[in-house]
């Protein structure tokens, strides 16, 4: 099978009149493709039914195969590197590495080396800062504000600490950052054993809260060593959620999700269909698991070797969507027992899935 030949899912929302076709057609010279939903708007008791245009989010993915050789390591030129002029430079990355160490009390440590990194799942990019004693940092390509620190501790294991005193300290050193945590709320507390008795270091995550939702792409994550207060990792994800309108149902959701699996043969009797609102991030799962489905099952069994691997590669978007999860009538522990689309609350397009149960982190 050609892993480069792909169809295309066409999901039809709402039925539309011949007029609103036409100037779909014509939208298209101009390389904007829409859906019209029908809104009801309800004024002074009276309603009437307005058009409202809405564009189009999902893209077709580019494929890559190759990215990895076959011991791992990372093949030359894998993916065409972008030439956005809005890429930080060098020189602002190493420059931005330098204060960080500074903060975390590491300035007498020499940069080592400075490198450009891709993905093969997606377009982000972003730098790779090496510095001395096995501290790096890493650097998104085109926004400072979304980074991580990572310092390669040893000899940690007789440290010990407690849950309220180190959520005091990670406060401060997140406050020492310049980061404000008001509209942000602490959703988990993990540590590295499996109880807090023995355990040496303690992972703190706040994310991002909308009220009803937490955007668990807006994160700052800290995990620390107690009673020495070093920090083993920090990380500040900033992927902002689109805040994206509500426009299709519940129902539409479901049955948008039904109709692609008809498109499959996954020999599997659907037992159950569970749908809840969420917020997550455009990913290719569905769009693999719909255009190539035995080539899909065999990656997700661990079938393909490295070298083979297919990625579709898409954007990073946050958005608001429904969690329409699959539930097939086989044994649970067995991985094709569950999918996950996710579509989108305001297009109804799929716009990625998951292989399990998916949550960001609903408040209520």
């Amino acid at each position: 099978m050609d892993y480069r030949e792909k169809t295309k899912l066409k999901i039809s929302i709402y039925k539309m009149s011949e007029k609103e076709k036409q100037m779909n057609k014509e939208k298209s010279l101009i390389n904007k493709v829409a859906i019209v939903a029908s809104v009801v708007l309800i004024f002074s008791g009276m309603s009437y039914a307005t058009t409202k245009i809405i564009e189009k989010i999902w893209k077709e993915p580019e494929v890559i195969t190759g990215y990895y050789k076959e011991d791992g390591s990372k093949n030359e030129n894998p993916i065409e590197k972008t030439n956005e002029v809005n890429l930080l430079s060098n020189e602002e990355v190493e420059n931005f590495a330098i204060q960080k160490l500074k903060k975390f009390g590491k300035g007498d440590n020499n940069i080592l080396n400075v490198r450009l990194e891709d993905r093969p799942q997606n377009t982000n990019l972003k730098y790779i800062v090496e510095a001395e004693n096995r501290i790096s940092i890493s650097v998104d390509a085109t926004n400072k504000n979304t980074w991580g620190y990572s310092n390669n501790l040893e000899n940690i294991s007789e440290y010990r600490g407690n849950k309220e005193e180190l959520e005091k300290v990670v406060r401060n050193i997140i406050k020492e950052h310049d980061i404000d945590l008001e509209d942000y709320k602490l959703v988990k507390v993990n540590t590295n054993t499996s109880n807090e008795e023995t355990a040496y270091i303690w992972y703190y995550y706040f994310y991002k809260d909308y009220g009803t939702f937490i955007n668990k792409y807006e994160e700052v994550a800290v995990a620390i060593v107690p009673e020495i207060n070093e920090v083993f990792w920090f990380i500040v994800n900033q992927d902002k959620f689109e805040n994206n309108e509500i426009l299709i149902t519940k129902e539409d959701a479901k049955n948008i999700a039904l109709e692609a699996e008809k498109k499959i043969e996954t020999g599997y009797e659907i037992e159950d269909v569970d749908v809840k609102i969420d917020i997550a991030k455009m990913n290719s799962r569905a769009h693999f698991r719909l255009n190539n489905y035995e080539i899909y099952k065999a990656q997700t069994n661990g079938e393909v070797s490295i070298e083979d691997l297919v990625y579709y590669r898409t954007e990073d978007i946050v958005r608001r969507c429904y969690m329409v999860t699959i539930i097939y009538n086989i044994p649970k522990h067995n991985l094709d027992s569950i999918f996950t689309y996710f579509i989108d609350a305001t297009t109804g397009e799929i716009i990625g899935g998951n292989e399990h149960y998916y949550t960001s982190g609903i408040t209520e």
